[in-house]
C-alpha cells in the first residue's frame, strides 16, 4: 500500500537498512491511524513542513526548540496553546 516489501520493513526492524522517508511515513500512519509526526520521529526523520518552517525562521525557530527541550508534557500544551493565541487560532485543528 505505500511502495515497500514486507522484506524491507524487516530489514528496517533489524537496523539493517535506513528507515522509509518521512512522506512514506506518513502514509503508514495515515493507514494505520497513528500520529504521523510520532512515527516520523521515531523513524530519525523530520516531517517536510517542519524543515520549511525552520528555513522560514532560522534563527528563531531552533532557538525555541532548545529552549523547549525539558519541558514537561503539560507544560509543552501551554506553549502550544499560547502559540495558537498569538497566531488568533483558539480552537486546535
Amino acid at each position: 500500500m505505500v511502495g515497500v516489501s514486507p522484506t524491507y520493513l524487516s530489514q528496517v526492524e533489524q537496523g539493517n537498512v535506513d528507515p522509509p522517508t518521512a512522506e512514506r511515513v506518513q502514509k503508514m500512519a495515515e493507514i494505520l491511524g497513528q500520529n504521523a509526526d510520532e512515527l516520523i520521529a521515531l523513524a530519525g526523520r523530520v516531517p517536510g513542513d517542519l524543515s520549511k518552517i525552520i528555513q522560514k525562521q532560522p534563527t528563531q525557530m531552533p532557538e525555541l526548540l532548545r529552549e523547549a527541550k525539558g519541558l514537561a508534557v503539560e507544560q509543552m500544551q501551554m506553549l502550544i496553546d499560547q502559540a495558537r493565541k498569538l497566531k488568533g487560532e483558539d480552537e486546535k485543528p
